[in-house]
């Protein structure tokens, strides 16, 4: 028994709008998110949780001082000027600077606040 014409237009035509459906919803999925250091935007100091540009990250908005969301064990300075290092003790002890592109530890000394030169 042979199928009527139309029948097999309709057939055609659906495995059509299925082929087209799947290749469509390929090719929507997002593109990779950055991961690591490669979150930090160029003209920024970025800051993460863990070493190496692992864990949480942060950007500072701007120059001047902030308090950092957790605390840091590396870094990314992107920005324009020196990054100091201090830790909410009675001390408030501090280092740095870290010069305009380093990229790295901050030590161990994990750290609650910055303060980022204009």
């Amino acid at each position: 028994m042979t199928q009527p014409l139309t029948g097999k237009l309709a057939a055609v035509a659906g495995a059509t709008a299925i082929a087209s459906a799947l290749a469509l919803t390929a090719t929507a999925s997002p593109a990779n998110a950055a991961t690591g250091w490669d979150r930090c935007t160029p003209s920024y100091s970025c800051y993460f949780s863990e070493a190496n540009g692992n864990g949480s990250y942060w950007r500072a908005p701007s120059c001047g001082w902030h308090k950092l969301p957790f605390r840091a064990f590396s870094m990314w300075n992107r920005g324009g000027g020196k990054v100091w290092f201090y830790k909410a003790d009675y001390n408030w002890d501090g280092w740095g600077p870290y010069n305009i592109g380093y990229k790295g530890s901050v030590g161990g000394n994990a750290s609650v606040y910055i303060n980022v030169a204009c």
